[in-house]
């Protein structure tokens, strides 16, 4: 059996490291903290930290060329309802239902590519996307309280699935510029517009909270969704991807979700269905199925 190399670790952490990132973000939203507030504190702290780290390393937060210029700029409006999103879809749902949700990335980022002409629309294309949004539908249908229950459960459904949806144009968004710009400037860019759409959404609720009574624990997990997931995690992300590359790493981000999941249900003491979980196993064997090359034809 081969051990695990110091890629394989690099490659490991940061997908890890976002899975308790999700569930640090629902552990804040029952802590004290309003969505926009924590949005605001994270994306504006983590955005500041981020331009101070890409001007030392870069020198510049220049992204050069019209073209990827305006994708950069519609990237960041798309990470601003990204977070929004998330933020919102943790306060009113649980981590499991969002982690899982968020399984169908892989899948919908294709999709999305093929629809604008960035790569090729197969039929088994078609057909992975059908099973992954099956296995959404008994990730919803898991949902405690039972299909009853789903009516007032929509928003966060209607949110947690928005997140991945969101998530995947952002990713085609970036497509092109992060292959002649620098990664670091990018992410520095689109967290201010992550920052600011947050702001421009709800900047006064930041006064609704009582920070004198939220608790060390809370500030401990935003302080690590802020440091440890979002500057550190991307960081190694960024190494990792320069060794090895988007095909074999794309690989160890489908962890996310699952590992989100099994955190959620041991740190978070919450519940999953077998529903949810046979969601999660066909998001999962979908993201397989993708991964795998299709047979040649026979010449």
């Amino acid at each position: 059996m081969r051990r695990l190399s110091s890629t394989d670790l690099m490659l490991l952490t940061p997908p890890l490291m976002w899975s308790l990132h999700i569930v640090g973000t629902r552990y804040a939203l029952t802590g004290g903290f309003t969505p926009l507030a924590y949005l605001l504190f994270r994306a504006g702290i983590g955005a500041m930290l981020f331009t101070l780290l890409v001007l030392w390393i870069d020198r510049s937060l220049r992204i050069d060329g019209r073209r990827n210029q305006i994708l950069v700029v519609l990237a960041a409006v798309t990470m601003a309802v990204n977070q929004i999103a998330f933020s919102y879809a943790l306060d009113v749902s649980t981590a499991v239902t969002v982690s899982l949700m968020f399984g169908i990335f892989p899948i919908t980022v294709a999709l999305l590519a093929a629809m604008i002409g960035i790569e090729r629309l197969t039929a088994r294309m078609v057909v992975l996307g059908a099973v992954s949004f099956a296995g959404v539908a008994l990730v919803v249908l898991g949902v405690e309280g039972g299909v009853s229950s789903l009516s007032g459960q929509l928003d966060g459904i209607l949110l947690a699935l928005a997140v991945p949806l969101t998530w995947s144009i952002f990713s085609v968004l970036i497509s092109k510029p992060v292959r002649t710009q620098s990664p670091l400037r990018i992410n520095a860019i689109t967290l201010w517009g992550a920052a600011i759409g947050g702001f421009v959404a709800g900047g006064w609720t930041i006064g609704d909270v009582d920070f004198g009574a939220i608790k060390g624990l809370v500030w401990a997990s935003v302080v690590y969704s802020t440091i440890g997931a979002l500057i550190v995690g991307n960081i190694i992300w960024f190494r990792a991807l320069r060794r090895v590359g988007p095909a074999r790493s794309s690989f160890y981000l489908n962890l996310q979700p699952f590992g989100a999941a099994v955190l959620a249900v041991l740190l978070l003491g919450e519940h999953i269905s077998w529903l949810q979980i046979l969601g999660g196993v066909v998001i999962g064997a979908a993201i397989l199925l993708s991964r795998r090359r299709a047979p040649e034809p026979a010449a």
